[in-house]
Parts: structure tokens; C-alpha cells; sequence
């Protein structure tokens, strides 16, 4: 468990470091952590000479809400610019190996948003979404209904096609659990994003993996609440 966790974690910091938040980050805290060992260089007679206190002040209200988006970014969270480096530092007061060996609860939603039973009808602005397979073999379960029912496209894979959406979940060749959480995750993450580009409609989430996928709900869960995706108010969750 140690080796995949630092290779976890050595993969997540080479992604922040292409990531412009994370820059920014790494810039205010060098631009800080200059001006603080420039002060104690100087004395502190000579402070006001090496580090103006006007400049001092833009470089901090810059350089500490960049602080807090990159170091979001880097650990995984959505965290806004605005968030506090207290906030930071208790939420990330465990070590590493803790937060991957027990990942974060999934994000609550509310109960009006979670439906049960089998989705036969749409309304004109509703979007069924299924969990699909890398050949877009619609040929059971939610994958079935969606392209019985809702404009599904047999041989496409993946994305919006009529009124369903879907998510590629199964490689055919391989069997169960052949596609990552990690992978089914981005997809819902990218689902989540697009949703809350299209306020007018309302998407159906049914617990893609799972069944077929191989994995439990429970397991699709913990790694949609690790990730953090929070869900615009138009997805509802079916079944879950």
C-alpha cells in the first residue's frame, strides 16, 4: 500500500506542476518567503527599504488565495481562490497514507435527489445516464432502457446521444472492473461540469460500474467523494 501511494502522490504533484494554479501557488509563496528572508537579512531598520509595505500588501492578497487554489488542485479538493490557509492546513492534517487508505465521504446530497425504481419516461428536458462499454454494446440493464427508450446509439460509447448519456464504465475484451474508478470518476467529473453548463436540463444519474461495471456502489461512491466532485442541482441520482 505504501509503493501506491507514493506512486499516487508523485503522479498528482507532476500533474500540478503543468497546472497554472499551482504555479501561481509556488509564486506567491516564493514571493513571501523572499521578502520575509530579505527583512531578516536587512534588519529590521532597513525592512521598509527592501520590502515596501504597499507592495508587501498586493503580493500577500495575491499570492495567499493562489496559495490555497493550487494547493486545492494539487491535493485533489475543488477548493475556491477565497479559501483560507487555516482551512488548508486542517484539512490536510493527516498524513497521506490516511487520507488514501480512508478516502473522503461522499459529498451529501439532498434526499429529494435521489429517486428509486426503474426510468421508463422522460420529460422533453430530462437526460438519462448509464454506464456503457468501450464497443457501445447497448445490450442490458440501464444500458438497455437507453437505447430501447431514450435515443442511445448503438456503437457509440461514449457521451450525449438522443436523451442518455453515457459513461464508459466496461471493456468488453476484459471483463469487470476493467476500467479504473479513476477513469469512470473523470467521466463523471467532466458529467458534472457539463451539467452545470446546461441549467435547463436535468440529468439521471444511475450508479454507473456497478452491476456489470464490477464494482459496488459503495466503492463508487468513496471514489466520487476522494475526488470531490461536487454535483450541480440538476443531476439527480437514481438508484443509488
Amino acid at each position: 500500500m505504501t509503493n501506491e501511494i507514493e506512486i499516487e502522490w508523485k503522479r498528482r504533484l507532476a500533474q500540478s506542476l503543468q497546472d497554472p494554479a499551482v504555479l501561481a501557488a509556488a509564486g506567491g509563496v516564493g514571493a513571501i518567503a523572499g521578502g520575509g528572508f530579505a527583512a531578516i537579512a536587512n534588519g529590521d531598520e532597513q525592512t521598509p527599504d527592501v520590502v515596501d509595505p504597499a507592495i508587501a500588501a498586493i503580493v500577500g492578497s495575491l499570492s495567499v488565495p493562489a496559495l490555497s487554489y493550487g494547493l486545492g488542485r494539487l491535493f485533489g479538493r475543488a477548493l475556491p481562490p477565497a479559501q483560507s490557509l487555516a482551512a488548508i492546513a486542517n484539512s490536510q492534517s493527516t498524513s497521506p497514507s490516511v487520507a488514501t487508505d480512508t478516502p473522503m465521504p461522499p459529498r451529501a446530497q439532498p434526499a429529494s435527489r435521489n429517486i428509486q425504481g426503474r426510468i421508463t419516461k422522460l420529460k422533453p428536458n430530462q437526460i438519462f445516464v448509464f454506464g456503457s462499454n468501450t464497443r457501445g454494446r447497448h445490450g442490458a440493464g440501464a444500458a438497455k432502457d437507453a437505447l430501447e427508450l431514450f435515443g442511445a446509439v448503438e456503437g457509440q460509447a461514449r457521451g450525449l446521444q438522443g436523451q442518455s448519456y453515457a459513461i464508459v464504465t466496461k471493456d468488453l475484451a476484459r471483463g469487470e472492473r476493467s476500467i479504473g474508478l479513476d477513469e469512470i470518476v473523470a467521466q463523471l467529473e467532466d458529467l458534472a461540469l457539463e451539467a452545470g453548463l446546461d441549467p435547463e436540463n436535468e440529468y439521471l444519474l444511475t450508479p454507473v460500474g456497478t452491476g456489470r461495471g464490477g464494482y459496488s456502489v459503495s466503492e463508487l461512491e468513496e471514489a466520487i467523494g476522494y475526488q470531490g466532485i461536487v454535483f450541480p442541482e440538476n443531476v439527480v441520482f437514481v438508484n443509488w
